[in-house]
């Protein structure tokens, strides 16, 4: 049985052919031209690609990328301990003037000094009752005092019921504002009238802790300042003011004459 390949028609006749005849048409083989329409092609490709994110971007409204984040740098204040040490003084130049050699100018501040045991004190009439709050405010009470020995209370009215109890009472070490005649007072009348207490038979007087002395005394000591005044305060005029801070008002304030100069 014969057996017959099969082989390409182009083939067969290539392996027929000359080596002389391949060599020579090797020889003068020429690439076949690129087609200029094909790079044209992928250049525009290559660019959609590229410009094709930002165009969408700019259709669909989307917002360009956030710039980052700004840093603000908190600064903290510290304050010297109270037991820091001074900075150290630095020395003035040759020709710069010692400014610490020049007293500061300014208004000099009254010489007044304020002793309630020598100075007279003046009240204006309580015409709205401010007592009874002075004394609230300032943790006083009321006393009916011995007529011979102030030190001693026969009667303590404390607020805010204002009941008169009857008892002896050392008073001595409290400040004691003695409220002469009693009857110009409201608050005693009713307390009398309530009681069936006889007034004159006592001295009525407003008790505070000893404590308020220093808080009169810087009220009468600014008014003199105020006034420019100098010296030492013989009297002051006062009147009970529930809304200030020591629960008076200094009126006026008067001085003592000026001893005489020695030769």
């Amino acid at each position: 049985m014969e057996t017959v390949s099969a082989i390409p028609l182009g083939i067969a006749d290539q392996a027929q052919e000359p080596d002389s005849a391949r060599l020579e048409r090797a020889l003068h083989w020429q690439a076949e031209a690129r087609r200029p329409w094909r790079s044209i092609w992928v250049s525009i490709v290559l660019h959609a690609f590229l410009v094709l994110p930002s165009f969408l971007a700019a259709i669909l409204g989307a917002e360009p990328p956030a710039p980052p984040e700004r840093k603000e740098t908190v600064t903290q204040i510290f304050v010297p301990a109270p037991g820091a040490p001074p900075q150290p003084e630095k020395v003035p130049a040759a020709n710069a003037p010692d400014l610490r050699k020049v007293p500061p100018e300014g208004p000099a501040v009254p010489d007044v000094s304020v002793n309630l045991r020598s100075l007279q004190l003046h009240f204006a009439p309580d015409v709205r009752n401010q007592l009874p709050a002075v004394i609230r405010s300032q943790h006083g009470m009321l006393a009916l005092l011995d007529a011979e020995d102030s030190g001693i209370a026969h009667y303590l009215i404390e607020p805010p019921d204002w009941v008169a109890r009857e008892d002896i009472v050392d008073v001595s070490g409290k400040l004691r504002i003695l409220m002469d005649p009693p009857e110009s007072w409201p608050i005693f009348r009713q307390i009398a009238q309530r009681y069936g207490i006889e007034l004159r038979r006592y001295r009525a007087s407003a008790v505070f802790d000893i404590a308020y002395r220093r808080c009169l005394q810087d009220a009468i000591h600014s008014r003199a300042v105020s006034d420019a005044k100098s010296g030492r305060v013989s009297g002051a005029r006062l009147a009970f003011v529930a809304d200030r801070p020591c629960g008076v008002e200094v009126l006026e304030v008067s001085l003592a004459a000026n001893p005489p100069s020695a030769p």
